[in-house]
């Protein structure tokens, strides 16, 4: 339904038009819109070299009055992987996805992995050191876990 206005936007370069489409999603209080148009416009914003404005839309998912899921998360690191100023960027996305309530699942490692990412000693002990920092003591033993799952030792 919502992708009908928007695809062409994004197929004819019209993205100056988006900013409007999204101010209206935003303006709608009783509509919740779905994952996949997020999903969708970062991967878009990603293939027109975006990155910011991938960035920014994922992180303003609560304007939306939605918390973003895995699925607008793993369309967000093939942006990011995409040039060596994005790759840098990856710890931190993963960290603040973590702030916003979105889980970062197997299938976040996986995606990352695909693309040539493999997080270090170094991206792990970060993490865990945000995630303990922030209370978040679940999600510093589900990186504890994924760190043994890679065969990475604890430090």
């Amino acid at each position: 339904m919502l992708n009908k206005p928007l695809k062409p936007m994004t197929l004819f370069s019209q993205f100056h038009h988006i900013p409007s489409f999204l101010d209206h999603l935003e303006k709608v209080e009783n509509f919740e819109p779905p994952e996949s148009i997020f999903a969708y416009l970062i991967e878009v914003y990603g293939v027109t070299d975006k990155t910011q404005g991938a960035i920014e839309l994922f992180c303003t998912a609560p304007k939306f009055r939605r918390v973003p899921s895995v699925y607008s998360l793993n369309a967000l690191m093939p942006v990011l992987c995409r040039s060596s100023k994005g790759l840098k960027l990856v710890p931190e996305s993963l960290l603040n996805s973590q702030a916003m309530n979105t889980r970062v699942e197997e299938s976040t490692f996986q995606e990352l992995r695909k693309l040539g990412f493999c997080p270090g000693m170094v991206d792990y002990s970060n993490a865990i050191s945000f995630l303990v920092n922030g209370k978040m003591g679940l999600g510093a033993l589900d990186v504890v876990n994924q760190m043994k799952s890679d065969k990475i030792k604890l430090g």
